[in-house]
């Protein structure tokens, strides 16, 4: 190693400031699924200055950098220097590195045509990582957990069918709030009753449309929630019950319903082998005592569907601010400490290193 380039420490503390300049750039600048034009452009431009192998367009705005030797905002930062770190030393690193940058991950869509274009195979990819930041661990840490850590997402849209009519007459109607309303309550029973015990379900409604007056009763009402579970006996079996369990509701109001699924993906699942790895290369770079093997999560990622192509880890990094205040993900008045990006850079410049070395 040249004694003038340093180590790779130093190539982290040197690209710190500039990394959280890039994460608050991309803050600054949200864009929708699957619409990520100006991120897109950003990173592409980026990975070509740093001299890797870059292709776009991918799943309309996916982006994929490869080494030969998440569009969330910190995830993207992080990546993006790591690449230009490896990039920098490529002469001491052998195998390939690809770096890929997928589109409406917020919606659980963007794994999937990433994949069936074939970013898993050109180059072929062995084995896959990834990190996440989270609020919900401590600044500093990092949770490395075997087996399930994240919950399947699986959206749906119940859309309820009656017959409008004028809020004196409601008996000339079929009204579909009423039915919606039971159709509501009564999807926790499919929980409570119909799941055993010892199994993890959520299942949330979290928007209720209907109506555009006080004295009009509607011909349809419509609720849009999410169902959440580790098992995928239960998740099938669930999202079946919840179909004909609301078109049967509906029915007991003289109301028609049908359930449409709007996105989905299974539960993240770390295979033995590669979490203890990551683990090994969490312990070495930032010491045992900062590793931890939290309780899986009821959050989603579609991370799980390149875990099902290929062998690997999804670990999660801490960001909570210093502060005692719950700071949900998704949520405007997210907050994220930012000490906690060159935690997560060194970490997947360790992992990264560890793996191209095997």
């Amino acid at each position: 190693m040249s004694k003038t380039q340093g180590t790779w420490g130093d190539e982290v503390a040197k690209r710190l400031e500039g990394m959280v300049a890039l994460r608050r750039d991309f803050h600054r600048h949200p864009e929708l699924s699957f619409a990520e034009q100006r991120t897109s452009h950003i990173i592409a431009e980026r990975l070509t200055t740093a001299g890797l192998e870059v292709k776009t367009g991918i799943a309309k705005t996916g982006v994929v950098g490869i080494l030969h030797a998440c569009g969330h905002d910190g995830h993207t930062a992080i990546a993006i220097t790591a690449a230009e770190i490896l990039a920098a030393r490529r002469k001491e690193l052998p195998g390939t590195a690809v770096f890929i940058f997928q589109p409406a991950e917020e919606v659980l869509a963007g794994a999937k045509p990433m994949i069936e274009a074939g970013v898993l195979e050109h180059p072929r990819v062995d084995e896959i990582y990834g990190l996440h930041l989270t609020t919900q661990d401590k600044t500093g840490t990092v949770n490395v957990r075997r087996g399930p850590t994240m919950a399947s997402g699986d959206g749906f849209n119940v859309e309820v069918t009656g017959k409008g009519g004028h809020g004196a007459y409601p008996h000339l109607s079929v009204d579909p709030m009423t039915a919606a309303a039971h159709i509501l309550i009564g999807m926790q029973s499919l929980v409570t009753k119909e799941v055993a015990a010892k199994e993890t379900v959520v299942l949330s409604v979290g928007q209720i449309t209907a109506g555009t007056k006080n004295n009009i009763i509607p011909d349809k009402a419509i609720m849009r929630g999410t169902l959440r579970t580790f098992d995928m006996d239960v998740r099938e079996r669930m999202l079946g019950r919840l179909q004909s369990f609301t078109s049967d509701m509906a029915r007991a109001y003289r109301a028609e319903a049908q359930v449409q699924l709007t996105m989905g993906c299974p539960p993240v699942v770390n295979p033995e082998r590669e979490t203890e790895l990551v683990r090994a290369c969490c312990i070495d770079e930032i010491g045992a005592d900062s590793v931890i093997e939290g309780p899986p999560v009821m959050a989603s990622d579609d991370m799980s569907l390149f875990l099902r192509a290929r062998l690997g880890c999804y670990f999660r990094v801490g960001i909570a601010p210093a502060h005692d205040r719950e700071v949900p993900h998704h949520a405007p008045e997210f907050e994220m400490n930012e000490d906690g990006l060159p935690v997560g850079l060194r970490l997947a410049l360790a992992v990264l290193r560890s793996r191209l070395g095997a």
